[in-house]
Parts: C-alpha cells; sequence; structure tokens
C-alpha cells in the first residue's frame, strides 16, 4: 500500500521522539515507512472512536500499529498523524 504522510504526521512523529530523548532520523519519512509496512489494523474502544469522530468532524479513519506507534489513517490511505499506543508517551 502507498501511504502519502501530511506535514503534520510526521512533525507528530519527530515531536513525539524528541519527548522520547531518541534520536530523530535524517530521513523519518523513509522510517515511517518502513513501520506502516509491516503495522496491522486495530481498532479502539468505541468509546475512543465515538469521541475522535466528533473531535475531528466526523472523518473516517483507521488505525495502524507496530512498535509501540499508531497510524491514523484517512479513507483514502493519508496518514493524518502519528501517535505512540501508550497515550502518556504522546
Amino acid at each position: 500500500m502507498s501511504y502519502i504522510f501530511t506535514k503534520h504526521a510526521i512533525e507528530q512523529y519527530i515531536s513525539r521522539l524528541q519527548r522520547l530523548g531518541a534520536t530523530i532520523p535524517k530521513d523519518p519519512e523513509k522510517i515511517l515507512r518502513k513501520l506502516i509496512d509491516r503495522s496491522v489494523e486495530t481498532r479502539l474502544d468505541n468509546r475512543h472512536t465515538v469521541k475522535r469522530l466528533i473531535n475531528h468532524g466526523f472523518k473516517v479513519t483507521k488505525y495502524l500499529e507496530t512498535d509501540g506507534w499508531r497510524f491514523v489513517v484517512s479513507e483514502d490511505e493519508i496518514v493524518l498523524t502519528v501517535e505512540h499506543v501508550d497515550p502518556s508517551k504522546n
């Protein structure tokens, strides 16, 4: 699958790496592509799904996860943001 990463998604990934004190890769999008290629689709619990739908203007999204990262992807395969599966690390 060929995903398009928004500038926001890449910036969020970098910001979250910085908060963890991790090294920022020279080409973060390349790393994100490797991660998303091995990710699997997951579901949030109903409470979180409804809350996110309301907060984001009822845009339908899917959630892909791997190695502690979650990708929020629109219906047209655009990666809207990248977040930690563990909310305390966001």
